[in-house]
Formats: structure tokens, sequence, C-alpha cells
């Protein structure tokens, strides 16, 4: 996955973990996709913030009481 090489390349940009955070939860894979959001947004500001704060807490929610 072209993402993880990416993130492997610059781990301290938080975008690009979001991207790939994007993806692994699409794949049905919420516990990487949580874990990746949650480095992401302990990275710092960055332009998908919200949006990256918005899935983890759904991913946090499905967690927590299913899907």
């Amino acid at each position: 996955m072209q993402l993880r090489r990416a993130v492997a390349a610059r781990p301290k940009e938080p975008a690009y973990r979001y991207h790939l955070a994007t993806v692994l939860a699409r794949l049905g894979r919420a516990s990487e996709a949580r874990a990746e959001l949650e480095e992401a947004l302990g990275l710092g500001e960055f332009g998908e913030r919200a949006a990256a704060e918005t899935l983890l807490a759904e991913l946090r929610r499905e967690a927590a009481h299913g899907p």
C-alpha cells in the first residue's frame, strides 16, 4: 500500500496518517484506523483535522457499541 510507504517516509506528516486511516476504516480495519488517527491528531494541526476527529469519534463509538 503506497500510503503505508508515505507514512514510513514521513511519519510526522499527520495528513498521510489521516488518509491511511480512512482507507483502513473502509477496509474494516478499525483498530488500525483508530491508531493512525490518534497518532495523526497527536502531531498537531493539519487541514483534515476536523474530519480526522469526526472519523475517530465514529470508530470509537462503533467499537463501544457495535456498528
